[in-house]
């Protein structure tokens, strides 16, 4: 048989690997999307995100001054009767009447008992919004708290009979201290430090890492491989973007309260940390392909396989991949009014030829730090529907920097996987935005006006389009190896020296 026939079939079981790779993890991920914003009202999601915020608090209350989980449960004067709504609720009474509250608790509420009451409250209000475990964060008190409470803890020693302590001594020595810092600010009144540096925020469901969990859980489900090694890959995996979620949060309500949640918490929490998540996402992902997948027999070989170089080049490929994000970003930003223009031209004449929209007019609206907060905007009859474009075409830079990032791939092959992968990316945002603008047209002609809120698929799709970098990524640069990955155990960080044009991993 000559060469070409011996390449046809290898071709074909190629094509099919990746097809079903692909049908595979979008099902799976717009399936985990569209069916967690169904469940977001379900007690079980309330204990998720109580545990995100209480493990979050945690760890604030450990960095700043004070950190506190529904702190509005201390003005609650009546714990007794809110224990009884919640018992009536769990009995699956709406509007129960309560009338006897002796058999319950009068202590105060916990946290737990304050978020369950409040949001049971809340959607029998209908009034979902925005809603979720209240987190308040102070990172430093102001100069004016700060003497009150030393001076407190000095009263409370004399009260005791111990002013002549060690610690009372050092209390009044940092109270004559925290008095002349007060002095000085008298001079400055526009000083930050007369203020205290806190930020309060609510643990949202967008702020679970549901999304980033549904790439990884994805990921795994249609790579091939056997189903107990997709067990322990999730069962080790998810633990790992449970705890890199609190880590952001901690990290943002630390800008926050820096930023006095100003510009700058809003560009970290919707950019900086979605380029840093897709980096834990490849690298536990990497992790699981080649220490759990293709496991060596033996703990022995495991081990001797753990410590050669291959951890040492994973690093290195999220080190370039962080490098390449920031510079593509930056420029892309730079040149993002110049491509939503042409996007907005596109898709209304689009509207107007095949959709009959009555568009009137369009203009992009540039804000916040390097555009990230820009509008996209149709006035039609009469009505202006503004659209944020910023986050949804921000997914072409975290692609192009994980295929520059890869290291194994000729020039040649790179710039291919470049024009592919922009390309689908690029026909994602007319699609997108066709979809958007006509669910919104439909809203206002329906009577919801401009801020009906949108269907929940509407948000899952959205997601949905922040994972394609990851997929498009695994598809264009591995498009050989996840076929290969059906025939052989060859681990997809091993070069092959005959076929370095087509050969993808993370050794250079």
């Amino acid at each position: 048989m000559d060469a070409p026939a011996q390449e046809k079939p290898v071709s074909e079981a190629r094509g099919r690997g990746t097809a079903q790779f692909v049908v595979i993890f979008v099902c799976s991920v717009l399936s985990l999307l569209v069916g967690y914003h169904a469940v977001t009202e379900w007690p079980v999601n309330d204990w998720y995100l109580f545990q995100v915020a209480k493990n979050t608090t945690w760890c604030l209350d450990r960095i700043g001054e004070r950190c506190s989980l529904e702190d509005m449960r201390q003005g609650v004067k009546d714990p007794a009767r809110i224990r009884a709504l919640l018992d009536a609720w769990h009995k699956g009474e709406k509007n129960p009447v309560i009338s006897i509250t002796d058999q319950f608790s009068k202590e105060p509420l916990s946290a737990w008992e304050h978020w369950q009451y409040r949001a049971q409250k809340t959607r029998l209000a209908r009034r979902t919004d925005g809603l979720g475990p209240h987190v308040t964060f102070v990172l430093r008190k102001s100069v004016k708290e700060r003497l009150q409470d030393r001076q407190t803890a000095s009263a409370r020693l004399q009260s005791e009979g111990n002013g002549e302590s060690a610690a009372a001594k050092a209390l009044e020595k940092e109270i004559a201290s925290i008095k002349d810092e007060a002095e000085e600010l008298k001079q400055h009144p526009d000083d930050k430090r007369n203020g205290d540096r806190r930020f309060a925020f609510v643990v949202v469901s967008e702020c679970g890492a549901i999304e980033v969990m549904a790439i990884f859980i994805a990921a795994v489900l249609a790579f091939p491989a056997g189903w107990v090694r997709k067990l322990i890959g999730l069962a080790l995996g998810l633990p790992v973007m449970y705890l890199v979620n609190v880590f952001r949060l901690t990290c943002l309500a630390i800008i926050g309260a820096l930023d006095a949640g100003g510009q700058w918490f809003n560009f970290s929490h919707y950019y900086l940390w979605q380029s840093i998540y897709i980096v834990f996402v490849v690298a536990v992902w990497l992790l699981w392909v080649e220490f759990v997948v293709y496991r060596e027999h033996g703990w022995v070989a495991w081990l001797k396989r753990l410590f050669q170089p291959r951890i040492g080049r994973l690093a290195y490929l999220c080190a370039k991949f962080l490098l390449f994000a920031v510079v593509l970003a930056v420029a892309w930003w730079s040149f993002l009014p110049v491509y939503s223009w042409a996007l907005m031209e596109v898709v209304g004449i689009i509207l107007r030829t095949f959709a009959h929209v009555p568009i009137e007019a369009g203009e992009i609206r540039k804000a916040g730090i390097l555009n990230t907060e820009s509008l996209l905007a149709y006035r039609i009859a009469g009505t202006w529907l503004a659209i944020p474009v910023a986050l949804l075409i921000t997914n072409i830079p975290p692609y192009t920097a994980l295929v520059m990032a890869t290291a194994g791939l000729s020039w040649r092959r790179r710039l291919a996987n470049l024009g592919y992968g922009c390309t689908l990316l690029v026909f994602g945002h007319v699609v997108f935005l066709l979809w958007a603008v006509l669910i919104r047209w439909w809203q206002v002609q329906a009577g919801q006006g401009v801020s009906g809120e949108p269907p929940q698929i509407y948000a899952a799709v959205l997601q949905f389009y922040l994972t394609l970098p990851f997929l498009l990524w695994i598809v264009f640069p591995y498009w050989d190896k996840l076929s290969e990955s059906r025939r052989s155990a060859t681990p997809m960080t091993e070069a092959t020296p005959e076929k370095t044009d087509t050969e993808v991993g993370t050794t250079e």
